[in-house]
């Protein structure tokens, strides 16, 4: 059965209102006194109380960190939404370049020959030696050797970047190629440097 409010007050409830309605929210005052919000406001009026301002500026802070913060998760929800909206169209947009379909959007995405080429020059930096199949590559201890690309070639770890080849000791009895490295920075070095250095 739903609650009736007495629009009369004793002079207990009276007393009580006018003491501390100037620093007690209404709800509160309401549930104390088992009176209705319009009653307090209706006494309010007639009584002329007021709030002070330090409860004023107090509720106004405790709400502005309230707002934030669901602001700020809100943000987050958003962002985390977006990123996966994303990921599943850049994942449709790879399927569609595999099977020689024209994309639907203007993201550049690298073939698997170009990411080939971006880690032959790299290993070709570090040292490494590249066989004239362009399968393996040599390292001999000169190299700066490419542990992560080689873990991930062995089976040892999982990696997100793909090793085009096979890493072998150089033998001595072959005779060394001479290693070209390409002019000018060359797009992805640094992350597939990064990524090693991660390991």
């Amino acid at each position: 059965m739903k609650q009736r409010y007495a629009w009369s007050l004793t002079d207990e409830q009276l007393a009580y209102l006018a003491e501390h309605y100037h620093n007690t929210p209404n709800d509160e005052l309401a549930k104390t006194l088992g009176i209705s919000i319009h009653t307090i406001n209706s006494r309010r009026t007639r009584h002329g109380w007021r709030k002070d301002a330090d409860y004023l500026k107090k509720v106004g802070h405790e709400t502005a960190v309230a707002n934030e913060a669901w602001k700020r998760l809100n943000v987050e929800k958003n962002h985390a939404k977006g990123i996966a909206t994303r990921n599943k169209i850049y994942e449709a947009e790879r399927v569609r370049i595999k099977w020689g379909l024209p994309q639907l959007t203007k993201r550049h995405f690298r073939t698997e020959l170009r990411e080939k080429q971006v880690q032959r020059n790299y290993l070709k930096r570090l040292g490494y030696i590249i066989d004239d199949t362009g399968l393996i590559a040599y390292y001999t201890p000169e190299t700066h050797r490419a542990r992560r690309l080689e873990r991930v070639e062995r089976g040892v770890r999982k990696g997100s970047i793909k090793p085009f080849y096979t890493f072998k000791p150089y033998e001595h009895q072959r005779e060394p190629q001479d290693i070209q490295v390409p002019n000018g920075p060359d797009p992805g070095m640094d992350a597939l440097r990064k990524a090693d250095n991660a390991s």
